[in-house]
């Protein structure tokens, strides 16, 4: 079983395109694919594989703090002790800030009257899917003022792998930047897929993101998407500098849009397109190399 990483270091520039795609590839040459979206605060790869909803479950194991104010004396050790600052005080009284609080538990050692508890909470969803394609997708949903993304990657992992069989590969669409969900979808891949534009924002990105990935010491490739003949080699020569190698590049076409807005992936509506061949052309040197 093979774990390949679609990650990049600002939103919008290409990872649910490559995602998309190579696993509807993958699956027309008869690899046994899994997608799995690991972007649930805004996970959208469902838009573009389409499908139904196979099984749909609520997670648990999320914790959240609680203060008995019959209890409480009011003696303000819980906010000195909470690193997320999600205590506060507030008309004289502590309160707990929902959306802050991670559930570690360290107000409720501190409290001598035992006034605070950790009740369980409902971090999200995660659902099954069976694409319009023919194979898996994992998906879900964060819960409005949950931070446990986390957890929820790693149990989405959890369930895709339990899905695949040993020849299987599951393509995970990561959520943008460094953050706790990219980490957990990042962890225990086998190659990581670095997307990029043609901006600064991106490159910078990108540099933090390749960080990451040589941090838990997967291997990694890097696309530039969207990109234009008249900067091409301005731009190649500012990643040059910076010690970027680009492996692929996928070139701005307006057939890509047209995809996505029928729902979509621009391989199947549009084959003959540039973007499509040159994913194509992409795909393959994947599969040639880490396959």
């Amino acid at each position: 079983m093979k774990q390949i990483v679609v990650v990049s270091g600002k939103g919008g520039v290409g990872k649910t395109l490559i995602s998309s795609n190579f696993s509807i590839y993958l699956h027309e040459n008869g690899f046994n694919v899994i997608a799995l979206d690991a972007d649930l605060e805004a996970p959208n790869l469902h838009l573009v594989l389409g499908g139904r909803v196979v099984r749909e479950y609520v997670e648990r194991g999320a914790k959240r703090a609680f203060i008995d104010r019959d209890k409480c004396i009011d003696c303000l050790a819980c906010i000195a002790t909470c690193q997320f600052k999600a205590i506060e005080l507030i008309e004289g009284k502590p309160m707990v800030i929902d959306y802050l609080c991670e559930g570690c538990g360290a107000c409720s050692l501190v409290c001598p009257r035992e006034a605070i508890v950790l009740k369980d909470v409902e971090p999200g969803k995660l659902r099954i899917m069976e694409t319009d394609y023919g194979f898996p997708l994992i998906s879900g949903n964060l819960a409005l003022g949950m931070r446990h993304t986390g957890k929820l990657v790693y149990r989405a992992k959890e369930m895709a792998e339990g899905l695949a069989k040993k020849d299987g590969v599951i393509v995970i669409d990561s959520a943008p930047g460094i953050g706790c969900p990219t980490i957990a979808a990042i962890s225990g891949a086998d190659l990581g897929i670095v997307v990029l534009e043609p901006s600064l924002a991106s490159l910078q990105g990108c540099e933090r993101v390749i960080k990451v990935l040589e941090h838990f010491k997967v291997p990694y490739l890097v696309i530039l998407n969207k990109y234009k003949e008249e900067i091409m080699k301005r731009i190649l020569d500012l990643l040059h500098r910076r010690g970027i190698k680009v492996e692929g590049m996928i070139p701005y076409d307006e057939h890509v849009y047209r995809a996505y807005v029928m729902g979509k992936p621009v391989i199947v509506k549009y084959p003959e397109s540039p973007a499509s061949r040159a994913l194509v052309k992409l795909f393959r040197e994947v599969i040639e190399s880490a396959l």
